[in-house]
């Protein structure tokens, strides 16, 4: 019932596809056939991990190669949730991540042919500098120690001048 089919699961080698077709009165065809080679199958390169803080733009800037065609699609998954949420004619976005946490990014490419590869890479989301115990309020004023180290040194530099 139909003309077009498409087959991902085929591996790096040649492949013999058959085709016959019935008729109405249940009559059968020859069979036809044509050898597929597949030369290489696409390999997704996702980028390195990175550590980044809240509301920071992280850049994506996905690859992907296929020796025996083309890459018509890339899909970015940021959250690894299975959900691709972007996708383009090229593996560049970005993406805002305001939580802290780990996440898993996925890029997924898809060619010409009906191929498709994936690869991921680890966002992890967190406050510079915070231990895990103090406050996030991360107002910029230095620790109370350091400032009453810098207090005293200005007090005996003032009582020096006398």
């Amino acid at each position: 019932t139909n003309s077009n089919f498409i087959n991902t699961s085929l591996g790096v080698g040649a492949h013999t596809i058959s085709l016959k077709v019935q008729d109405n009165k249940g009559e059968w065809s020859t069979v036809v056939s044509q050898v597929i080679t597949v030369s290489s199958l696409p390999l997704a390169m996702a980028g390195n991990d990175v550590t980044t803080t809240p509301n920071t733009p992280v850049q994506f800037n996905g690859v992907g190669t296929y020796g025996s065609g083309t890459i018509i699609n890339y899909e970015w998954d940021f959250d690894g949730d299975g959900i691709y949420a972007w996708s383009g004619p090229n593996g560049a976005t970005s993406y805002i991540y305001n939580n802290e946490g780990t996440y898993t990014a996925v890029l997924r490419i898809t060619t010409n042919d009906g191929f498709t590869a994936i690869d991921a890479r680890t966002i992890t989301v967190s406050h510079t500098g915070d231990s895990g115990g103090g406050d996030d309020s991360d107002s910029g004023l230095p620790a109370l120690s350091l400032a009453a180290t810098m207090a005293a040194v200005a007090i005996i530099a003032l009582s020096r001048r006398r």
